[in-house]
């Protein structure tokens, strides 16, 4: 509320990826083909491009500090720059860079071939510090920010893989080592891969747990209590390799690995994307749906799996055990709810009556009933004992007590939904 604009000025059309401030009045800003000094004069802001010539001009990052300013490009280059002219090249990475820190008296760089510089002030080589190494365990450890702490001793990477590593740093003996892994999150194997995360559980008795899964095959255990990961479990033993192909038309305008260059891209199977999740009430087992229509039952002490594959030819979205804990209802992408023995997996049970891939289920507090809504935006009822819809369930269940409400459809949740399309 107390911010006060002190300068603004109109851009053209060019991406901005990153800006730094030179001084007090002068920042600069760079992206895809940009690289502009701004000057604030009388609350506006004077600009000056860059002049590229012959060199890459798709920079990634910047740092600037007094008269020495920086920036890397999608070669792993560093350019230094004076006012607006390259007087420096570097090369220093075999990838794409995505960040660049002046620091005291070190330069710290980071690149998407997973490996971290530090350079003195004359762009000299100090040490590098190679994420790859098995210590880090990083599914895509390529550098997505880098900070040092004023001392010169604590380093902090991120990663593409959502992981924040602390690191003891000793540049002078060129030491490294973990000090620990601050922050965990689900991730996406390379950068131009995106994996969605729809599985989401809380465990019934212990409010302060939750589960996740997602499409990079991991199911993790969270606490909201200290906002940390407790527990990771591996959802594929797989890899698959792929050539990367050609860049998309959204992907060509921001600094990405060249078309060119021959890499293998990590790809992860369909049986081990996980789409759904759900937690027994004594916490002891969670159950996890694939994008497949397998489904696997996990010891959340020991880590022991089982699986049960064919049951279902299409993606898991929704999993829902009842209050007793003997039925397991599962809704999936070819509209069917089906009703299984728990923990046996036997079929008891086949619902049709939706149009759309099944998205939310809920169990009655008692007697043996379920809604269900799906994307077709229908609200329907079913009995156990029958395989079609209550007819008018909207009327008859508008009294009942729920074991749970995910659904977005129902009476204590009108007004809520709405087409936003």
């Amino acid at each position: 509320d107390n911010a006060v604009l002190l300068a603004s000025s109109r851009i053209d059309e060019s991406l901005v990826v990153q800006l730094s401030f030179k001084s007090e009045s002068e920042l600069i800003t760079i992206g895809p083909k940009h690289f502009m000094i701004w000057t604030m004069s009388n609350k506006s802001l004077i600009s000056k491009r860059g002049i590229f010539r012959e060199k890459n001009q798709m920079l990634g990052c910047v740092s600037a500090e007094k008269s020495l300013v920086l920036t890397g490009n999608i070669k792993g280059e560093v350019y230094q720059w004076e006012d607006t002219k390259i007087i420096l090249v570097r090369k220093i990475h075999t990838k794409p860079m995505d960040c660049i820190n002046i620091t005291g008296q070190i330069i710290l760089t980071g690149g998407r071939d997973a490996k971290v510089h530090i350079l003195d002030k004359q762009i000299n080589l100090i040490m590098t510090i190679d994420m790859k190494e098995r210590d880090f365990d990083s599914i895509n450890p390529g550098i997505r920010a880098l900070s040092l702490d004023r001392m010169g001793n604590h380093l902090l990477v991120g990663t593409y893989d959502s992981k924040i590593y602390e690191l003891i740093i000793n540049p002078s003996n060129k030491e490294a080592k973990i000090g620990k892994i601050l922050v965990n999150g689900h991730a996406t194997p390379k950068k131009r891969l995106e994996n969605e995360m729809w599985g989401l559980a809380m465990f019934p008795k212990e409010s302060r747990l939750f589960a996740t899964v997602s499409d990079d095959a991991t199911l993790r255990i969270w606490n909201t209590e200290t906002r940390k990961q407790e527990k990771m479990f591996p959802l594929n033993s797989e890899v698959v390799k792929k050539e990367i192909g050609e860049a998309t038309e959204e992907e060509k305008k921001i600094p990405t690995e060249s078309k060119k260059e021959e890499e293998a891209d990590t790809k992860i199977p369909e049986n081990a994307k996980a789409r759904a999740v759900e937690v027994t009430n004594d916490g002891k087992t969670i159950i996890v749906g694939f994008r497949d229509g397998g489904i696997c039952q996990i010891n959340y002490d020991t880590g022991k799996r089982q699986d049960f594959k064919g049951l279902i030819s299409s993606c898991i979205t929704t999993l829902k055990l009842s209050p007793e804990q003997n039925r397991l209802a599962v809704g999936s992408s070819d509209t069917f709810i089906r009703i299984f023995q728990f923990p046996s997996m036997k079929i008891e049970r086949l619902f049709k009556g939706h149009t759309g891939a099944i998205s939310h289920l809920d169990w009655a507090e008692k007697d043996p009933i379920l809604h269900s809504n799906s994307e077709d935006k229908k609200l329907l009822f079913w009995k156990i004992d029958s395989e079609d819809p209550i007819k008018e369930g909207h009327v008859a269940c508008r009294n009942g007590e729920w074991s749970t409400w995910t659904c977005t459809y129902g009476w204590p949740v009108q007004g809520i939904v709405f087409d936003i399309s």
